[in-house]
């Protein structure tokens, strides 16, 4: 089959990568406050997960960063 198997592997991050979505979000058809509304959203979600991995309670705000 064309396309397809580990020879294309490169060529499909590549262009994953050029295309700049994650999963149906279309990153790069964001203004930049919504840029920068997801970006922090993002952010506070890392922290809030390695925050639980470090064993702390469920006690309290999330850190924003």
């Amino acid at each position: 089959m064309p396309n397809k198997g580990p020879a294309h592997q490169y060529c499909y991050q590549a262009h994953v990568a050029l295309k700049r979505t994650f999963q149906s979000l279309d990153i790069g058809a964001l203004n930049e406050s919504e840029f920068n509304d997801l970006k922090d959203l993002v952010l506070s979600e890392a922290n809030e997960r390695e925050r639980k991995r470090r064993g702390a309670s469920d006690m309290g705000d999330i850190e924003l960063f």
